[in-house]
């Protein structure tokens, strides 16, 4: 995109009163088209007409000012007019392992996360969880970033990962390990608050496992902390599973708000 000249804001000074849309492959300049969905959400959700304004963005860091010229049932087309850069991701990385909770809670629990600024979302398949990550659940998932970030002016869409098991959580970590913190929500006398956590290690890279409603059996807890995964309490009592997943991102997010983050190493 080096016709233009990318404008870095910071995460508070994203606000747009225009319709956004999401657009993977945003040209350098002059005119894009966009499909059936967003056509119909433009003309028959938004009642948009040509000469209107939008702001388009490919999920990938990048939002583009538009302007609607034409479209129909089946397209949408945009003409560009200008190039705006927005860095709006948290400075560390928070990825949430978690099992899913039953019907449209599924949808919310994503929505809420990527409004949080989460890297990652990757369901989690334990022994106790009631909601299996098929194929279509995770299209469904995809689907609600992209409207989540349609709404909350994020540009990068969070990825939602293929599912993963207790064991593979516990796999050694390829790689680089300084400044990656692992924990895990739970019920115990011996688990250190969530916060506390978070604010006294220094990190780049932040995982969070929930389990399900049921909570993890003894022998996954066991296995976890085995690992390396510490135990950590989210509340005083019992969270449903898409409020319990989260509570992390969101001390995050308000403590980045108030720059008491990021906490990385040197």
């Amino acid at each position: 995109m080096s016709e233009y000249r990318p404008v870095r804001r910071e995460q508070n000074q994203v606000s747009s009163s225009a319709p956004r849309f999401f657009a993977p492959a945003l040209p350098d300049a002059g005119e894009i088209a966009l499909g059936a969905e967003e056509a119909r959400h433009a003309f028959q959700v938004l009642r948009l007409r040509p000469g209107d304004r939008v702001q388009l963005f490919d999920g990938k860091g990048a939002m583009v000012d538009g302007q609607i010229t034409a479209g129909n049932r089946r397209e949408v087309r945009v003409a560009l007019c200008g190039q705006l850069v927005v860095d709006a991701e948290p400075t560390q990385a928070v990825r949430v392992f978690s099992a899913l909770p039953k019907g449209d809670r599924q949808r919310q629990m994503v929505d809420w996360l990527t409004q949080l600024g989460t890297a990652a979302f990757f369901p989690l398949d334990t022994s106790r969880g009631v909601a299996r990550p098929t194929a279509g659940a995770l299209q469904r998932l995809q689907r609600a970033v992209v409207e989540a970030c349609k709404q909350c002016g994020r540009n990068r869409l969070m990825h939602v990962g293929t599912p993963r098991t207790v064991d593979e959580l516990c796999e050694p970590a390829d790689g680089q390990t300084e400044g990656h913190l692992q924990m895990f929500g739970h019920v115990g006398a011996d688990c250190r608050p969530a916060l506390t956590v978070c604010c006294s290690t220094a990190w780049k890279c932040l995982d969070v496992a929930i389990g399900p409603e049921g909570g993890f059996t003894a022998d996954e807890v066991s296995r976890l902390r085995r690992a390396g995964w510490q135990a950590v309490s989210l509340a005083p009592h019992v969270l449903r599973v898409e409020v319990a997943a989260t509570i992390v991102p969101a001390c995050i997010a308000a403590g980045q708000a108030l720059d008491q983050f990021p906490r990385t190493p040197a």
